[in-house]
């Protein structure tokens, strides 16, 4: 059986361009999200660690699901 998970769990691209669209660097989107930057981080570089809650006030913080931010195979 071979399975494929993808590169990147988190949609990273995605919340970029939602920072990008919306002129907010990265201070800036952590502190409306109300993480740390060393949290957003964690997630934009997609290390294993990250905390699924963290991502869920990523989420709502752009006003999309969880499951959009989600890269599923």
């Amino acid at each position: 059986m071979n399975t494929k998970t993808p590169k990147n769990r988190v949609k990273v691209d995605k919340i970029i361009k939602y920072m990008q669209d919306n002129k907010l660097s990265k201070n800036q989107f952590a502190k409306m999200c109300g993480l740390s930057i060393y949290s957003l981080n964690t997630i934009l570089n997609d290390y294993k660690n990250y905390n699924a809650y963290k991502l869920a006030k990523v989420a709502q913080a752009m006003h999309v699901k969880l499951d959009d931010l989600l890269n599923f195979q």
